[in-house]
């Protein structure tokens, strides 16, 4: 067995190394450096990982998240193909990459609900200003002020919609409340 993982990692060191294809240095010789060596390794991306998460969300950010977790699947393979099946634990980039994800919907969302409430002003000051109403009714309804007497078109105006409506049926009819 010992031939065989030996030719095993001379094959893996005559390869280029690159994210993609991991190799172990060619001065390990024992199997027990090999161990350590990979969990120094793993250890080093979860470090690089932390400390990308504590940035910004941004491409770069993204980018070299997704190039530690390439080299984590390329560990993980190099670990499997040692006697034994090594088995590397990390929560890793594949999770960070996620909340990343999360992170910039949730920030496309709000901008998205921003930009609405935005225009949604704008069509309510536009409605407001060609009303035709006095300018101390429209300057009230501006601040989002209700009085008595005030119409139902106003109310709408200064308030917005009603998140429920109510309508009781009695003697007299219905009523909307």
């Amino acid at each position: 067995m010992p031939h065989l993982l030996r030719a095993l990692v001379l094959a893996l060191i005559a390869a280029p190394a690159n994210a993609d294809n991991v190799v172990f240095p060619s001065d390990l010789l024992t199997d027990q450096e090999k161990i350590d060596w990979l969990k120094a390794e793993a250890q080093k991306n979860e470090a690089a990982v932390a400390l990308e998460m504590g940035k910004p969300a941004t491409s770069e950010t993204r980018g070299k998240l997704e190039a530690i977790r390439s080299r984590q699947i390329a560990l993980g393979d190099l670990a499997a193909t040692h006697p034994g099946g090594l088995y590397l634990p990390w929560s890793g980039a594949a999770p960070a990459l996620s909340r990343l994800e999360q992170t910039e919907a949730s920030a496309a969302a709000e901008k998205k609900r921003l930009a609405d409430a935005e225009a949604t002003e704008k069509k309510r000051l536009a409605a407001i200003r060609l009303g035709g109403y006095p300018d101390d009714d429209r300057r009230r309804i501006v601040e989002r002020k209700v009085w008595v007497g005030m119409s139902k078109e106003q109310a709408l105006l200064s308030w917005g919609a009603p998140v429920r409506r109510h309508e009781p049926t009695t003697a007299s009819g219905k009523t909307e409340v």
